[in-house]
């Protein structure tokens, strides 16, 4: 602006952005707010803000609307001719002022080239500013990513790793060159490594969210569990231009479910062994003494000639309610804990469980069991005996269901157990499926 006021002569060139109605900020400009804004409340142009706002020239070729003292007091050029410009932009008005102690006119052409440049001081003012604005952004993004404990990672669309955050570095031990491309891949647990690279492959492929957990290496020499999550970005022409994706240190959460599942383990193995000694000692001590009661009655009733029907029938009632307790007692016995389990396997405990089940409950269950199960380790064999007693036990309570099936399979290492009715456990506003039944899966 001032090799422009000199250029043309002029005592004053000032580019300022005109405030918004109602606010009370200073506005931004090239340096020389003060002048101009003062100006815009208390000296010349004050009566013609409304026009500047609206977008229209003010342009005074002799004027003394400035009385004396007053514009100085503001820092005001006493102004004998005064034009004034708004320009107009994408996010502000903006004012180009232009003055001189003397009277002069201000032609058309002029008018016309100064609104250009005024204009193209918008452009640079509101460009400058931008950067600022993504200067600022950048700044703070890249404060955020260095405070995350995530470590933020970019790849390029065939999903070759292109830039990561520092805690990467920190984490492996890699440097930036080690870990572009694939080369992240060597920091990872060799018995993850193949499986991480198909998911990632996959992912790239078929141009979806991509997430995975597996073990890195760190730069001490152990072994930590990272999630990762990364998502593709389009460009206009649908093809993706890129990858984003994070890493989530998870060791923690995984240790802890580690012990969740260890602590389950032991109480689940406490349990069982307190039903194995509950049964045992049911079937060792109770119903041997309730044995030797009936034997002793049994005696009684021989040696002692009774006369009395009443009497005859009181020991008979007696020897039946003792007879049908050990029969209960021997049940409950093989419920809690079956000696099949542990003797012949899974398969003839739970031949020999159905069978009691269908006769106590009268309804009828398929047992399927496809190809060999074998033996299985005991605390396997136990969690499908625990499945399929509950799964059965909600048919018998629930279900309502005349009948159901079991089925059971083993493919290499994994066994999958089957348990279905055709119950009605489903309110009616509910979609029925014609059968309702449950899966699991159990690997060892």
């Amino acid at each position: 602006m001032n090799h422009l006021r000199e250029f043309l002569g002029l005592d004053e060139a000032v580019f300022v952005e005109i405030p918004k109605e109602g606010t009370d900020g200073p506005g931004r400009s090239n340096g020389a707010v003060s002048p101009a804004l003062a100006d815009l409340e208390v000296g010349s142009l004050k009566p013609y803000l409304e026009e500047l706002r609206r977008g229209e020239t003010v342009n005074l070729s002799d004027t003394s609307d400035v009385k004396s003292g007053q514009g100085e007091k503001h820092g005001l050029v006493p102004a004998k001719s005064l034009l004034a410009i708004p320009i107009a932009s994408h996010n502000s008005t903006y004012l180009a002022r232009f003055s001189t102690r003397i009277a002069r006119r201000w032609p058309d052409e002029l008018v016309s080239r100064l609104r250009v440049v005024g204009e193209i001081f918008a452009a640079i003012l509101e460009r400058q500013m931008a950067l600022e604005t993504l200067g600022e952004s950048e700044e703070r993004n890249r404060a955020l990513v260095t405070a995350m404990t995530e470590v933020a990672w970019r790849a390029n669309a065939v999903g070759e790793v292109l830039l990561t955050s520092s805690g990467w570095q920190r984490l492996t031990g890699q440097s930036d060159q080690q870990m572009c491309g694939f080369g992240w891949l060597n920091a990872v647990h060799p018995d993850d490594r193949d499986r991480t690279q198909r998911a990632w492959a996959e992912a790239v492929k078929l141009k979806r969210l991509y997430q995975d957990e597996f073990r890195v290496q760190t730069a001490g020499g152990s072994f930590r569990f990272l999630a990762v999550r990364a998502v593709p970005i389009f460009g206009h022409d649908g093809r993706v231009r890129e990858w984003i994706g994070a890493h989530s240190d998870i060791t923690d959460r995984r240790r802890a479910e580690e012990d969740l599942r260890k602590l389950t383990e032991r109480l689940l193995t406490s349990q069982d062994e307190e039903r194995r000694r509950i049964a045992r000692e049911l079937h060792d001590g109770t119903v041997q003494n309730l044995g030797v009661i009936i034997f002793n009655l049994q005696q009684l009733q021989k040696l002692r000639p009774f006369q009395e029907n009443k009497i005859q029938k009181v020991m008979s009632n007696n020897i039946s309610l003792c007879q049908q307790i050990v029969k209960e007692i021997r049940t409950l016995s093989y419920l809690l804990h079956p000696p099949l389990l542990d003797e012949v396997g899974l398969a003839s405990a739970l031949q020999w469980y159905v069978r009691g089940f269908v006769q106590r409950s009268g309804i009828e269950i398929e047992l399927d069991l496809l190809g060999d199960i074998g033996r299985l380790p005991s605390e396997v064999e136990i969690a499908l005996f625990r499945v399929v007693q509950e799964g059965l036990a909600n048919i018998r309570r629930h279900s309502g269901s005349p009948s159901g099936s079991i089925g059971l399979r083993r493919d290499r290492d994994l066994m999958i157990l089957q348990v279905r009715d055709v119950g009605c456990g489903l309110m009616r506003e509910m979609p029925i499926p014609e059968a309702t039944w449950s899966c699991w899966g159990w690997e060892f």
